[in-house]
């Protein structure tokens, strides 16, 4: 190496930023690595090679080498910092030996750079081999020896091995707080650490305590404009969120978020996740007017644009629909939900169970929105996807195949109904056998397809076998069992066979008396269903009797509006009309 490449590596040591302090802050640094880099590389590579004399020299160049490793990273390159970095320890091991301080701190720059490449088994490793030399070297307690274990424990996380990170932290934590005191900056980045770990192990409530005093700590050092005590206010917020603990998130979010507009800026993301938490503990609250109004921020267009990202933008989308719909603005709702559903399939594909899911809740919108014909449409694409897709017998296949026979049902197009329930049925039964509880709400679903279709016969047969098969698993006296003996007797009334349903709704009736009392809805149902039998079946002084106890009683007991009170006062007419 020449005298001038010498002066050029001393020229680049001090015109070069420091590349883990200036270039995520310094816009002119990130530029200066992105122009020099190659150049560094070449001119620190050569010292490198050449094995300079003075142990200065050595040293600018493994710094290049190391700040240049720093900027590879946070450009997004981390496997070019992995090669990079093995030059530089492998450079100061040559010349310092294994166990020196500068071989060390390379070392570690290295299992970074191995951690950013997602190799973090290496990363752990080595830093746990780093750690254990600066213990020897420097004392287990050194700045440079905590360094290292916390960085260990941030690998830890990494990996998923939250424990370890955890107990990694404790340490750090212990000695930081004696030696650096309880406000100390590297004392609260590591107990924010911790508290991450926490968070990983299920263990929210001493998250919640360790977060508390990291924001506690940094208010008190004045830190408004400090980032890291907003990202401690957005974490606490969540896991408050987590226990439960609404309303504390809410007051959270609601004093800090002027503090992250000012200093993060209102188009920051994380400005955007706190206004979105917000919005989710508002609408939690009842408080839908003030959520939407939020949640429409969240989605602002122009936003967006720069770089929400997009599952993000899908789930809050997701929860301003529901929160449309609580509030009765069913056209709004289908809005978002045919952009997510849009959205989630250029993502994932058409067929992803994702995607799936906002066909489903599509198409429940437009059911709301008094379009059921296009909530038809859509259950029965979603059918054909989740049988190719997840198969035919699949849970939610036949969830869907339910929702579909009952939304015909509800739309008045009782043949359809009749195949999408037949097939949901034969599904069910094939998968949870006959006498399953699903089994049995899906087939008196279908009896009453039967019903709508001009079919009691076959209504008659289902909820007969139906009713056998819950005097089985619930007992006589259990409230379905009642439902379907009642279902039974009104089946067996609309094929005109006056005396069994007759009988059937005397024996509900006696049961539902005894066991609900004379004025439970349930009760008064039945009753008014034995009147109008009654009244077909020519025993009008009954059926008047029983229709007028069904309407004073449900006036009284449910209102006079009640539709009971309203029909029962309707067929009492007819009745005393018959009496004439």
């Amino acid at each position: 190496m020449t005298p001038n490449d010498t002066d050029e590596l001393r020229r680049l040591r001090a015109a070069a930023p420091a590349a883990e302090d200036e270039i995520s802050g310094d816009p002119g640094g990130a530029s200066w690595w992105a122009e020099s880099l190659p150049h560094v590389l070449d001119v620190a590579g050569r010292a490198i090679a050449a094995g300079l004399p003075a142990d200065d020299d050595h040293r600018a160049a493994s710094w290049l080498l190391i700040q240049a490793c720093g900027y590879l990273v946070a450009a997004g390159r981390p496997h070019e910092a992995v090669t990079v970095a093995e030059t530089a320890a492998k450079a100061d091991a040559d010349r310092f030996g294994p166990a020196h301080p500068d071989t060390l701190a390379s070392r570690g720059t290295l299992a970074g750079a191995l951690a950013e490449a997602e190799r973090t088994d290496e990363a752990i490793a080595l830093y746990t081999e780093v750690h254990e030399d600066f213990a020897r070297l420097l004392a287990p307690d050194h700045p440079e020896t905590l360094h290292t274990l916390k960085a260990l424990g941030d690998a830890y996380v990494q990996a998923g091995r939250a424990a370890e990170a955890a107990e990694r932290f404790e340490r750090v934590l212990d000695v930081r707080r004696r030696v650096l005191g309880e406000r100390h900056t590297e004392t609260l980045d590591t107990a924010h650490a911790l508290a991450d770990a926490y968070l990983g192990l299920d263990r929210n409530t001493e998250a919640i305590a360790v977060l508390e005093v990291v924001v506690a700590q940094w208010r008190a050092r004045g830190g408004r404009a400090d980032v890291r005590l907003l990202h401690a206010v957005y974490d606490l917020g969540v896991v408050y969120y987590l226990e439960g603990r609404q309303a504390d998130a809410v007051a959270l979010y609601e004093q800090y978020l002027p503090w992250f507009r000012e200093v993060l800026g209102a188009d920051a993301p994380r400005t955007r996740y706190v206004l979105a938490g917000l919005a989710a503990g508002y609408a939690d609250a009842g408080r839908d007017d003030e959520a939407i109004g939020l949640y429409e921020q969240v989605l602002d267009e122009a936003w967006t644009e720069r770089g929400l990202d997009r599952e993000g933008t899908e789930q809050t989308r997701l929860e301003l629909a529901a929160a449309y719909q609580r509030t009765g603005r069913h056209a709004d709702a289908v809005r978002e939900l045919e952009r997510t559903r849009s959205e989630r399939a250029g993502r994932l594909g058409g067929d992803a169970p994702d995607t799936l899911d906002v066909v489903r809740l599509l198409a429940r919108a437009h059911q709301r929105a008094g379009h059921p014909h296009r909530a038809i449409t859509l259950f029965e694409e979603l059918v054909t996807r989740q049988r190719a897709v997840l198969g035919e017998h699949h849970e939610e296949t036949l969830d869907t195949l339910h929702e579909l026979a009952d939304t015909c049902l509800e739309s008045d197009r009782p043949e359809d109904s009749v195949f999408w329930f037949e097939w949901t049925a034969r599904g069910y039964r094939e998968t949870l056998g006959e006498d399953d509880p699903v089994t049995h709400e899906v087939s008196c679903g279908l009896a009453d397809a039967y019903l709508a279709a001009d079919r009691p016969d076959d209504a008659v047969r289902l909820f007969a076998r139906v009713l056998t098969g819950r005097r089985l698993l619930w007992g006589e006296d259990h409230d379905k069992t009642l439902v379907t003996a009642h279902n039974l007797a009104h089946a067996h009334q609309s094929a005109g066979r006056l005396a069994e349903a007759i009988t059937l709704y005397e024996g509900v009736l006696e049961d539902r008396q005894r066991l609900q009392g004379p004025e439970h809805e349930g009760t008064l149902i039945t009753t008014h269903n034995l009147a109008s039998a009654y009244l077909a079946d020519g025993q009008v002084e009954r059926a008047v009797a029983l229709h007028e106890h069904v309407r004073v009683t449900a006036s009284r007991v449910l209102g006079a509006d009640h539709p009971l009170a309203l029909e029962a006062g309707l067929f009492l007419d007819e009745a005393r009309g018959a009496e004439d």
